[in-house]
């Protein structure tokens, strides 16, 4: 039997052990990189806060051995045909876990994409990181513009604000998010709370508005502001990384319906993790996090290996342990319930980052990241 894992990242690697683990079976898993990428830090890249050589590893070297590991983009997915297509060729399958990520959601803006900025991979982040770190040397930069007060972009503007201060460079920062309040997806006291410390660090936040129009120099939006020598960040949402084709249904984002064992329906040899799942709990589908992407891979990795051997399929249960957002020296969050605050939250934050890392090395380093940012002069 042939099985496919599509996508390296927290999802796919949790599902490999389970997989790997039975005889007799071809474990394929393919990915645009030969590296994984610990994705929760790529806005620290992207300010040069943190080390990119702490941020990722060799595929080859954290996968179990016998799994097969093919580097190439695959472009589209074939459920009737059984089948993934890349520009390179075809490779079919008898059992597929789609893990294939998140792309940037532009909302049908167009204008000028290659000479803006997202946050997709670490490849993104060390271009914004290079050109960002040339234009502060220049002093060619008056503003940045981040579209998305989401999680990433409150974070990759604390970061390049950070870069900021480091070079003694004076930067204008303004923050454009097309809902009413940041981090919408929250309750409203810690909307607020968010507000205020980030309008307390200087930032200008421009709430239900957008971007009409750019030039590759000067940001217009459609409240009609306009920002001349601006560099412009677009963190304003995702969407599926991949064209699909068969009888699955998707939400909005793209995001494919599943089953409580993370099947599509129409496709049983078919489960779906991480970003790609749209999984409902309750009246609401979870939010794309690395915690529940890693809880699905693995839970589609054992669903799986309980289908090939014969035993029972399990309901994936996820469970929330909470979220940090480090904001320059502070930060807000929560752990199990309870709320998180200032300079413990930034420890925590490398802490458990250092944790989920991919070695002893890169968890050393992160410890030491959350003592220096802990003590971290403003």
């Amino acid at each position: 039997m042939k099985i496919i894992v599509l996508g390296g990242g927290f999802a796919g690697r949790g599902a490999l052990p389970f997989l790997a683990s039975i005889p007799g079976h071809q474990v394929t898993l393919i990915d645009r990189n030969p590296f994984t990428t610990m994705l929760p830090s790529i806005p620290d890249v992207a300010g040069g806060r943190v080390n990119d050589r702490f941020v990722t590893a060799d595929l080859l070297r954290i996968v179990p051995d016998n799994v097969r590991v093919v580097q190439d983009t695959i472009i589209q997915v074939d459920f009737d045909a059984k089948n993934l297509r890349s520009e390179k060729g075809t490779y079919t399958y008898d059992y597929l876990v789609l893990a294939g990520g998140s792309t940037t959601n532009f909302y049908n803006f167009q204008e000028n994409l290659n000479l803006l900025y997202k946050m997709d991979c670490i490849q993104d982040a060390w271009k914004l990181r290079d050109d960002y770190r040339t234009r502060l040397a220049e002093n060619s930069v008056n503003t940045v513009v981040v579209v998305g007060c989401g999680f990433t972009g409150l974070e990759v503007a604390c970061n390049l604000l950070w870069a900021a201060k480091k070079a003694k460079r004076q930067v204008r920062f303004v923050l454009v998010e097309k809902m009413a309040k940041v981090l919408p997806m929250l309750d409203e006291k810690t909307c607020a709370y968010v507000r205020a410390k980030m309008t307390k660090l200087g930032f200008e936040i421009l709430t239900e508005n957008e971007v009409s129009a750019f030039d590759g120099k000067k940001v217009t939006l459609k409240g009609g502001q306009s920002f001349e020598n601006a560099m412009l960040v677009w963190t304003g949402g995702v969407k599926a990384a991949l064209k699909l084709s068969g009888k699955h249904t998707a939400i909005g984002d793209g995001r494919v319906i599943v089953d409580e064992t993370l099947r599509i329906p129409a496709y049983p040899e078919v489960f779906v993790a991480g970003d790609f799942a749209a999984f409902k709990s309750g009246e609401i589908y979870l939010r794309r996090t690395v915690n529940y992407a890693s809880m699905m891979g693995e839970k589609a990795g054992n669903n799986l290996a309980a289908l090939l051997l014969g035993g029972k399929l399990k309901p994936f249960r996820p469970f929330d342990p909470g979220w940090v957002i480090p904001l320059y020296i502070t930060s807000v969050g929560e752990a199990f319930g309870i709320p998180v605050r200032g300079r413990f939250g930034i420890a925590m934050h490398y802490l458990i980052t250092g944790f989920k890392n991919f070695s002893v090395r890169n968890l050393f380093a992160f410890i030491g990241y959350a003592i220096r940012f802990f003590f971290a002069k403003a």
